[in-house]
């Protein structure tokens, strides 16, 4: 039987060899992490791939979409504008670092004022009637061009989205009740050249109060760690760009716990105009679902209890809107505490509640920095309003002038004379206007004539009478002032580049901005297709001289086109630059893939014998290790490793066998090779009570 599988894996190899995975399935903790991703610039910007965004609403109604389809099951996963199919992607373990819950707050102790925002002092949205089902939280900045954590350096974060201390017990506590704490965190972590998100949770005092840690840590994720008589332990972790600070605005943070009834938990970051990465774990470690009601959220040092300090001058709009597990917005309210340990080197300010989005708005800044909001001045002019901003550059004010006359006659009179009739006819008009605003009456005389004709044998005899009449004219003038705005035009330049490159190689994309806007976001694009269809694939800021500049190494050979852009701001309108041609020359190098194959039904106590075959095309041996994958009911997960040389040009098989559990239901194996590629395989055995029947 393994000789005719192993014959079947042999037929199939020349379609596999053309297969590139794109995804491994969770890996063990104890595995070594892959290389980081090659992610261009990523200091500087967000590298993404997705269409060119043309209208910055259509990506935020995609947004509100992303956020209601959930991830296919337990996994990291990736979307990319305008997609709405979620795209596993490798889930890595996240970094042993401690974001540590805030002592002043456990202990109960009020932080003196003024203080760095976190340890305590920060602003909280909390639900008072509903639990929370989802927060989501964002930015807006002025004057941030740099930051430096006191522990990690420069450009090091954290965005956190934490939940208020509760009690819990769980299978992940050891049946212990314990003060537990969840965390939603993104980690620019500029050491390891990747940014990571994943979720972080804690049992506070645990160690203290117990002896020891518990046993069991969170499905795919880390053990328990101890840390200072508590004990902490991560979720699985995927890979994002890294996020340089000056693009906080860009970014948003987003917890979701038994969201529209799926118990799970959901840790999403997006990038405006871009992509949006998540980590969905299937398992409540500490039953966040059924405790939330505060959610804090912040940007914060890079963990253990340090501080993001931002230059001075910064001051920093942060937002965090709730609401239900089914839906529904939350209407939350202020409330002046925190729970993380970390901190930063901004001052707080007032809080707000903006009801109609179920958000907390509030404001953070340098010390001494006094910010004040856009003065806006409105003036009223019958039913129409003008509306100027101290920010704009040329204003320019056109008066409109309607006039409408009408007129009110009492009385139209006039004759009609007739030698052939003895009749006299008299006519009247009657119309009326109401006036509104202001009234100009003159009166004029007519001469109105009444004619009495009688009639003899040859001559006729008219007698006329003069009557006078008057007739009032109403005039109504509305005045109407309205202001326009206009932003200067600038030109945006994209540098000379080689004309042609070798594949793999890199190439200098830079470029400026006329007249300088200071620190803006600038976004690079190319087309495959001569210009037909464009793709946004870097986004960074420019300098304080408006410039800008990263390395970019081209994913596929072929002909480029290759632009830069920018949206404009209050000052300056936005422009496109020319385009610039590049021709990428050579071959795509072949990656290795896998091939797993194992019956479709067994039965409990079974051993299941199933085959794992690696296709090497390239010219290298390959010296693996394929990580083992199993789950199924009742949480059930099972992580293993087997190691496999390959010859170059050739393939291997390997045999795992595997005791099914005591257990009916589906279970899933995947198969994933590291660090080579990150090609993986997946199938699916029924397990039942009774050994299947065989086919007759």
């Amino acid at each position: 039987m393994k000789t005719r599988h192993l014959f079947t894996f042999l037929l199939l190899s020349i379609v596999l060899l053309t297969t590139n995975a794109q995804s491994i399935p969770l890996s063990s903790q104890a595995l070594k992490a892959p290389e980081s991703p090659n992610w261009s610039n990523s200091m500087t910007g967000s590298l993404f791939t997705g269409s060119k965004i043309s209208n910055e609403s259509d990506w935020h109604a995609w947004h509100e979409h992303i956020r209601q389809i959930a991830a296919p099951k337990a996994g990291c996963f990736r979307v990319t504008y305008p997609s709405f199919i979620w795209n596993q992607t490798q889930c890595v373990p996240a970094p042993l670092i401690p974001f540590r819950p805030s002592p002043a707050t456990i202990n109960g102790v009020n932080p003196a004022l003024p203080a760095k925002v976190g340890n305590g002092d920060d602003d909280v949205a909390y639900s008072s009637s509903t639990l929370i089902g989802s927060s989501i939280g964002s930015f807006q900045t002025s004057g941030l061009t740099s930051e430096t954590d006191s522990q990690a350096g420069a450009n090091a974060y954290t965005l956190q989205l934490n939940s208020e201390f509760f009690s819990c017990t769980t299978a992940y506590t050891g049946g212990k009740s314990s003060t537990c704490w969840e965390q939603f965190v993104f980690f620019n972590y500029p050491s390891n050249g990747v940014g990571l998100l994943f979720n972080q949770y804690w049992l506070i005092n645990y160690q203290s109060t117990y002896g020891s840690c518990p046993s069991t840590g969170p499905p795919g994720g880390s053990s328990w760690m101890s840390s200072s008589g508590s004990c902490y332990a991560n979720s699985p972790s995927t890979y994002t760009p890294l996020e340089a600070p000056t693009n906080l605005a860009s970014l948003s943070l987003e917890g979701f716990s038994n969201y529209n009834g799926a118990v799970n938990d959901v840790n999403m970051l997006c990038i405006s105009g871009g992509s949006c990465y998540s980590m969905t774990i299937t398992e409540q470690v500490v039953n966040l679902y059924q405790n939330w009601q505060y959610s804090e959220f912040n940007v914060f040092g890079a963990g253990n209890l340090s501080t993001a300090n931002f230059n001075a001058g910064t001051s920093i709009t942060v937002t965090n809107a709730l609401k239900t597990q089914t839906g529904s917005v939350i209407v939350p309210s202020c409330v002046n505490t925190g729970y993380t340990g970390e901190t930063n080197n901004l001052n707080l300010g007032s809080c707000s509640v903006n009801a109609s989005n179920g958000q907390i708005v509030f404001l953070e800044s340098s010390p001494g920095l006094t910010v004040t909001s856009t003065q806006t001045q409105t003036s009223t002019s019958s039913t129409t309003t003008t509306t100027s901003t101290t920010s704009v550059h040329q204003t320019t004010t056109t008066t409109t002038a309607t006039s409408v006359s009408t007129s009110t006659l009492g009385q139209i009179c006039y004759s009609t004379s007739t030698t052939q009739t003895t009749s006299v006819i008299i006519q009247a008009t009657v119309s009326t206007t109401t006036s509104t605003t202001t009234t100009t009456s003159s009166t004029s005389t007519f001469l109105t004539t009444t004619s009495t004709t009688s009639t003899q044998t040859s001559t006729t005899l008219t007698t006329t009478t003069v009557t006078a009449c008057t007739t009032t004219a109403s005039t109504t003038s509305t005045s109407i002032t309205l202001t326009t705005f206009t932003r200067p035009h600038t030109t945006i330049s994209i540098a000379s580049i080689p004309s042609s490159i070798s594949f793999g190689s890199p190439v200098v994309l830079s470029g400026s901005i006329n007249p300088n806007p200071g620190a803006v976001q600038v976004t690079l694009s190319f087309s495959r297709d001569s210009g037909s269809t464009w793709t946004s694939f870097i986004t960074l800021m420019t300098d304080g001289t408006g410039s800008y500049s990263t390395n970019w190494v081209p994913q596929y050979p072929g002909s480029y086109l290759v632009e830069s852009g920018w949206n404009g701001n209050n000052q300056f309108a936005g422009s496109t630059s020319p385009s610039a041609s590049l021709t990428v020359t050579g071959l795509v190098s072949p990656n290795p893939t896998v091939l797993l194959t194992s019956p479709g039904a067994a039965s409990i106590g079974q051993t299941v014998t199933m085959l794992i075959t690696v296709f090497n095309p390239t010219s290298a041996p390959l010296n693996a290790n394929v990580t083992i994958q199993i789950t199924g009911p009742n949480s059930y997960v099972l992580f293993d490793v087997v190691q496999l040389t390959v010859s170059p040009s050739s393939q291997g098989a390997k045999y795992y066998d595997w005791t099914v559990p005591n257990q009916s239901g589906s279970y899933t194996i995947t198969a994933g090779l590291l660090p080579t590629g990150g090609a993986y395989d997946s199938t699916t055995i029924q397990v039942v009570s009774q050994s299947p029947r065989r086919a007759v």
